[in-house]
């Protein structure tokens, strides 16, 4: 089961590059019918694929970008 959820997400963010929340996590799963209905599975799905990184420049907002354009907080 959470195989096939992963599937879904690789799959949905090498051909849509850019910004992924929670919610859009949440938005692909429904849409595919997948029920994943925590942000918790979300957060965590995102954060296990390997393929996006945690973008925390924005302390307003948690987004995960691909891996090698994320962006941290700190000094440049």
């Amino acid at each position: 089961m959470s195989a096939a959820r992963l599937a879904v997400l690789r799959t949905a963010v090498r051909a849509e590059a850019g910004e992924w929340t929670t919610h859009d996590v949440q938005r692909l799963y429904r849409a595919c019918g997948i029920d994943a209905p925590f942000r918790a599975t979300a957060r965590r799905d995102l954060a296990r694929e390997g393929l996006l990184a945690l973008d925390d420049s924005n302390s307003d907002r948690r987004v995960f970008r691909a891996c090698g354009r994320a962006r941290t907080g700190g000094a440049a």
